[in-house]
């Protein structure tokens, strides 16, 4: 596995770096910054994922808000030049230790995209269904 670095950002200065730099690398997180102002606010963490051995940076932005003892991952966009090589898949597992050494019991997310689903599915992940109705996806950490 690659070393990965994870860089807490402000939102504001998310948002700022993804308008002004990275739009065509990480085109949903505009649109998330576009239709909800949580995505600019304190409520939420910003991370940029830096993977050393690659020029490009960041190859992803993660987006978190902590629901009780879940970590609730909002946003995960991986940039397009980093798309297609596991990259993917090293973040996740990568993002699941860091939420079970930061003492979570479990990381659950929505999915946008359902052709997602094996993948996140590979790592535990199992389809709950809330009392109002919304489909989430919850993945219980202790196996990480």
């Amino acid at each position: 596995m690659n070393r990965i670095e994870m860089i807490h950002m402000d939102s504001k200065e998310c948002e700022t770096l993804v308008r002004s730099k990275l739009a065509e690398y990480f085109p949903m997180c505009i649109e998330y910054f576009d239709k909800d102002p949580m995505y600019a606010s304190d409520k939420v963490e910003w991370f940029q994922i830096i993977f050393p051995d690659i020029a490009y940076v960041p190859c992803a932005l993660v987006c978190f808000k902590e629901r009780e003892d879940n970590l609730h991952l909002s946003v995960i966009e991986v940039s397009k030049p980093c798309r297609g090589n596991g990259r993917g898949a090293e973040i996740m597992k990568h993002l699941l230790k860091v939420a079970e050494r930061n003492g979570y019991r479990a990381m659950t997310l929505q999915l946008r995209e359902p052709k997602l689903e094996s993948f996140y599915q590979q790592f535990g992940f199992m389809k709950h269904t809330d009392p109002e109705g919304l489909i989430y996806y919850k993945c219980e950490l202790g196996m990480y």
